[in-house]
């Protein structure tokens, strides 16, 4: 995981935590995460010794302490329109604190968008600079945000422990 993308992941949080309040019922905080297929069981206290085919990507050290980003070569990179390049999992002392699941392609984020209005409603944040579209929901215990970067035609869908 590039740097940029670790400094993201945490600026999204630490954006959405500003903005929003814990007043969203969109979710309830026992509800397990969207997942695709192998993963469809997880759940914030997921540990990585829970999961099977866990493959070590990169280690990194943020405020939060040592960050380990795993992905699950097991599973299938696709769901109804979607076609992932990567879904990765970020732990720090074996408490899940990110997901995030990665696609190229605009038409994927019309699907990623999609999905997240289904999963977590129509009531989201939206940011549009000159490189990027920024969506970000407010989920009763963790949050829930949407990135393309118009020029990678990259996206990706995250979702940060609260």
């Amino acid at each position: 995981m590039k740097l940029r993308e670790i400094t993201l992941y945490f600026a999204l949080f630490c954006a959405v935590n500003a903005v929003s309040g814990n007043n969203s019922l969109l979710a309830e905080v026992s509800r397990p995460l969207f997942a695709p297929n192998v993963s469809a069981t997880i759940n914030w206290d997921t540990v990585p010794s829970e999961m099977t085919g866990l493959e070590l990507m990169k280690t990194g050290k943020t405020s939060l302490g040592e960050i380990k980003v795993y992905r699950n070569i097991l599973e299938n990179l696709t769901y109804e329109d979607i076609k992932f390049n990567s879904i990765e999992y970020g732990f720090t002392e074996d408490e899940l604190i990110f997901v995030a699941y990665k696609a190229l392609g605009i038409e994927n984020l019309a699907a990623f968008k999609k999905l997240a209005i289904e999963n977590y409603g129509p009531a989201f944040i939206r940011h549009e600079s000159n490189r990027y579209y920024n969506y970000i929901w407010d989920v009763n215990g963790y949050s829930v945000a949407l990135e393309y970067d118009k020029i990678s035609k990259s996206s990706v869908l995250l979702l940060v422990s609260g």
